[in-house]
């Protein structure tokens, strides 16, 4: 749940021999975004809820406390870069509690300046995780599936040449049409 990734998170920054393995658990469950939404945000949200006792927790301070942690690694140990950028690309799926609008602007304050290598690292992580869910999603289906408006929105954060360059790159690697 998203109180463990928090833990999991914190016990990376705090040590440097283990934070690559710890980060490691985190991935793998934000991968489980993509595979089944619906199940996992009741798992991960589920304790952040509870914890006041009523089952209606705001999630906000957990989710700020899930991107200060995010932050504090990619900051403090570079062997955790590409693995804190791909946690907050399938966060930017996730509408529960604003995580995929926060992930978002994370992303977007690490891929700075322009043309770095955390620019570039940024990129590849949202082409990679990102725009192919997105593309799969049927936009004019009735319920609207959540990751599409989440996304849709999330990357309007970005400037439009990033955006450009992620529909670009993922055309090129895909052989994707009518982009």
């Amino acid at each position: 749940d998203i109180l463990k990734m928090i833990g999991a998170l914190d016990l990376a920054i705090a040590d440097a021999s283990r934070a690559v393995e710890r980060l490691k658990t985190v991935v793998v469950t934000f991968e489980k975004v993509v595979s089944n939404p619906d199940l996992f945000l009741r798992f991960v949200f589920q304790s952040a809820r509870s914890a006041d006792g009523d089952g209606n927790g705001d999630l906000k301070p957990c989710i700020l406390s899930f991107r200060e942690a995010c932050r504090m690694l990619f900051e403090r140990h570079d062997a955790c870069r590409e693995g804190v950028i791909a946690v907050l690309s399938f966060g930017t799926m996730v509408s529960e509690g604003r995580l995929g609008h926060y992930c978002a602007e994370l992303l977007m304050d690490i891929a700075q300046p322009e043309g770095s290598e955390a620019y570039h690292m940024v990129t590849h992580a949202l082409t990679t995780n990102v725009i192919p869910v997105l593309i799969q999603l049927d936009l004019n289906a009735e319920p609207l599936d959540p990751r599409a408006s989440v996304l849709l929105s999330s990357l309007t954060l970005f400037p439009p040449m990033m955006t450009d360059e992620l529909l670009l790159e993922f055309h090129d690697n895909n052989g994707v049409t009518g982009l």
